[in-house]
């Protein structure tokens, strides 16, 4: 496997009131979270992980931090029922974005 490490900030709301939302999410952008660290003091949660859409990571460096910009679809209703993201770096486009409305299927 590449060294293609990054971190993520998920916000506190999308992890304890849509995880099924974050586990698709992950899913995604192939995210394999391999450390979590709840930042109490901003109500995030840094997570830690590998994916092909980061850049490769030399031994020994830092790990950049990536942004995932989440934008959801909703219904009549105010359910949320798909949703795009981006990953993008350092404030800068990164090639490897991700666009994709991915409809949820919760049993509902």
């Amino acid at each position: 496997m590449e060294r293609r490490y990054g971190m993520i900030m998920i916000s506190g709301t999308l992890v304890e009131k849509e995880p099924e939302m974050l586990i698709e999410l992950f899913c995604k952008i192939q995210f394999l979270p391999l450390s979590i660290e709840q930042v109490w003091e901003q109500g995030n949660y840094l997570y830690r992980g590998y994916s092909p859409l980061f850049e490769k990571v030399e031994e020994g460096t830092l790990s950049p931090t990536y942004q995932v910009r989440v934008t959801n679809h909703y219904d009549e209703e105010g359910k949320i029922t798909s949703f795009d993201c981006e990953v993008t770096k350092d404030s800068y486009y990164y090639g490897s974005t991700v666009r994709s409305s991915i409809e949820l299927n919760r049993g509902e």
